[in-house]
């Protein structure tokens, strides 16, 4: 069964497993490697999202996930199964609803982001009929 908790900002135990699940994290899009814990604990305290949770799958952690203030779900896995993918993503957008829209700042569905080495999650989001808008690219 896949079940969320809400990250709490003052507990060292979820700041422990965040910290773990980064840097077991495949597909990186605005991380770094090498974060040093100190770093973590930082972000971690000046927690910048909407909602914050860690991803268990029969009690065991298997990832987390975020929503941001301009609507857009952040989804880290450390397994790679379809089926996971696409029940956690269900059950995340049933349980945050998006912010009203603003134009030229969010939309009023919620977005994802995808490293374009993730295949499965993008297998996913195919298989949960999401409409791929745009490919984003990063100047060097």
């Amino acid at each position: 069964m896949i079940d969320f908790k809400e990250v709490d900002t003052e507990s060292k135990e979820h700041a422990n497993v965040l910290f773990e699940l980064l840097d077991k994290r495949k597909y990186l899009i605005s991380h770094k490697r090498n974060t040093t814990y100190k770093e973590h604990l930082i972000f971690f305290k000046n927690n910048p999202y909407r909602n914050w949770f860690i991803i268990y799958l029969d009690m065991e952690v298997i990832g987390a996930a975020y929503f941001t203030y301009d609507n857009f779900l952040g989804i880290n896995l450390i397994i790679e199964d379809l089926e996971i993918y696409k029940k956690t993503i269900s059950k995340l957008i049933k349980l945050v609803v998006p912010l009203p829209p603003k134009p030229s700042e969010r939309s009023n569905k919620f977005c994802i982001n995808v490293s374009p080495q993730n295949e499965l999650l993008q297998k996913a989001l195919f298989e949960l009929n999401a409409i791929q808008i745009q490919s984003t690219f990063k100047l060097n």
